[in-house]
């Protein structure tokens, strides 16, 4: 809660608006009561949004540049070679 506050402090106490939600690019009113803003946020309002529209989300696992699966992540050979 605390870093929630640090940073959406910043522009009212710039005085450029006089409360955080009246900043337009602020996830204050996200935050508050789920009201989507400019930027999507990710939360469990958003979550509870998606479960309701039945998209479910899903991992996917790049290689590296070169195609090759990344060492040390599921399905990928470890340091050594083996899998």
């Amino acid at each position: 809660m605390e870093n929630l506050r640090y940073i959406h402090r910043p522009p009212p106490r710039r005085g450029l608006v006089g409360r955080p939600e009246d900043w337009e690019w602020s996830s204050f009113r996200h935050y508050l009561d789920g009201t989507p803003g400019i930027v999507e946020i990710e939360s469990h309002w958003t979550a509870r949004q998606r479960e309701r529209l039945g998209i479910v989300p899903q991992l996917k696992i790049r290689g590296t540049p070169s195609g090759k699966p990344t060492p040390g992540l599921p399905g990928a050979p470890s340091s050594d070679g083996t899998w």
